[in-house]
């Protein structure tokens, strides 16, 4: 791989091990960070839908007992309690008892004597009422301090009501409160019904009990459906016992909460706390409503289901539940990740680009770096690298070109040194050739070496076989001496001296 693409490999690798193992560190910073505040921004919504419904109900409560102050209900609860006070507490009982079981036997509403209740002043006065807040009030009855039917604006299934729990509630042992009756599925009003309960008052004393069955989910259902957003979350009311009241898109009473929902509810615990249902994970804030928690001169809930009541309540307080899904919750961490890593490999792939192209430069000088030292390697030190560089590049060329003319140099010595290195060797063996020779030569030499017997007279040398051998015979066969026949001057003269040819022959040597 050349050196340009691994360093872009490089760079582009360790970049994004980096800039991963960065996202991380901050994915986990911010995660902890961001769920702690959106707890509490959870709880704050709850918080906030519980009071808005608190404050619808507070509004309610308001409106019901100016109803139950208008001097048309006050006199004609006075009228009704004078005409049972005349009696004594068991024939009171027994006329109210008397009149209920004449009122469940009839079930014509035209009957007069049901008419007698439902059509006179104050029952259209209380019809009015329902008329100018349409579609808020179901059934609006009144009783006297007794607990006897005195106005209302439709049959009621009975007369009496003095021994039911939400008439004891307001009532109130004298003392009187605002009850809210949580009594679910109403059958005769043929829908979830939340009966408010408040006792009317002449002076200190209690002189009648209002009863308004609201159509209280309608109105709730505008707070927490118009809070619904992505941001918001979903919302629920729920009663602690798990049972919801208003989902949106779900019939009141027909679902439960999550078991982990409930066992808080149960426990009091009012954490959030983030509820991984069916891989769904939701941040599930609660708050529970003020009125509902039994505060004083407020009663809620009740204590079993009358005959015309489905699901009522047991003694159950209500909350707001806020959900919020974990993705929504964790979107500005994701997006705040997406941007570092979107930024982070820009700059990545920026700086692998450049990496590449200082690689690129980088290995232009040490191509020719290489090129050179695998010249120089084959023995061509004539050559220099030509690096018009100011850099470390071009001083590591300088070097390499003053490198090789030292090497030139010493080659060149080395040459010389080889050459007389070969001279003294081929001397050597010219010398040792000569050696042989001259040892050759002793060694003949040797052969003819000590005494020789010679002839005095005639010079003949005798063998070792005792031959008599001339001279020139003997030495031809011991040594390698090849003989010319000539003759000295002396015995030239000796033989030719007188003759008148050799005579002249010596003058003329002589002038010459």
């Amino acid at each position: 791989m050349k050196f340009s693409n691994k360093l872009s490999f490089v760079i582009l690798v360790t970049g994004m091990i980096v800039l991963l193992l960065l996202s991380s560190a901050i994915y986990v910073t911010s995660y902890n960070s961001i769920i702690k505040s959106q707890f509490q921004y959870t709880k704050s919504i709850a918080n906030e839908i519980s009071d808005d419904i608190d404050q619808l109900l507070y509004e309610k409560v308001k409106t019901t007992l100016t109803l139950a102050n208008t001097p048309i209900i006050k006199k004609v609860l006075e009228t009704s309690n004078f005409s049972y006070a005349n009696l004594s507490e068991e024939k009171r009982k027994k006329s109210i008892k008397l009149l209920n079981k004449k009122w469940e036997s009839i079930k014509d509403p035209n009957n007069n004597f049901i008419l007698k209740f439902t059509d006179n002043k104050v029952s259209q006065f209380l019809k009015s009422q329902q008329a100018s807040l349409k579609g808020e009030y179901g059934e609006i009855f009144l009783t006297d301090k007794f607990g006897a039917l005195v106005s209302s604006t439709a049959k009621l299934s009975t007369f009496a009501h003095g021994h039911k729990y939400w008439w004891l509630g307001s009532y109130n042992n004298g003392r009187g409160a605002v009850f809210f009756d949580d009594r679910g599925y109403d059958d005769s009003v043929g829908g979830y019904v939340l009966g408010l309960v408040v006792p009317v008052r002449k002076g200190g004393e209690i002189i009648g009990i209002l009863k308004c069955n609201l159509n209280i989910l309608g109105s709730i259902s505008k707070l927490i459906s118009g809070a619904h957003d992505k941001l918001l979350g979903k919302f629920k009311l729920t009663r602690s016992g798990g049972m919801i009241v208003f989902e949106e898109g779900y019939e009141p009473l027909s679902t439960q909460v999550h078991d982990d929902i409930y066992n808080l509810l149960k426990n009091k615990n009012n954490e959030i706390f983030i509820l991984n249902n069916s891989g769904e994970k939701c941040l599930v804030g609660f708050s529970e409503l003020k009125l509902t928690q039994g505060q004083k001169g407020y009663g809620f809930g009740g204590t079993f289901e009358s005959i015309d009541h489905e699901k009522g309540n047991t003694g159950e307080s209500w909350y707001v539940l806020c959900y919020r899904q974990m993705d929504v919750v964790t979107a500005p961490i994701n997006e705040s990740i997406r941007s570092v890593l979107i930024i982070g490999t820009a700059i990545i792939l920026i700086l692998v680009l450049v990496s590449y192209l200082f690689g690129r430069m980088i290995a232009k000088p040490l191509a020719k770096l290489d090129e050179a030292t695998e010249r120089i390697g084959k023995g061509d030190f004539k050559y220099r690298i030509n690096l018009k560089q100011k850099d470390e590049f071009g001083k590591l060329g300088d070097s390499f070109n003053t490198m090789a003319r030292t090497l030139q140099r010493t080659t060149t010595s080395m040459e010389l040194l080889q050459n007389e290195i070969s001279d003294r060797k081929l001397a050597e063996k010219e010398r040792e050739k000569s050696i042989k020779e001259l040892q050759k030569a002793l060694e003949n030499v040797k052969t003819l070496s000590g005494l020789l017997p010679i002839c005095a007279r005639c010079k003949k040398i005798r063998d070792d076989k005792g031959y008599w051998n001339n001279l020139e015979v003997y030495l031809q066969s011991h040594s390698d001496i090849l003989f010319s026949h000539g003759m000295c001057s002396q015995c030239s003269d000796e033989l030719y001296g007188k003759q008148d040819w050799y005579i002249k022959m010596k003058k003329k040597k002589k002038q010459d």
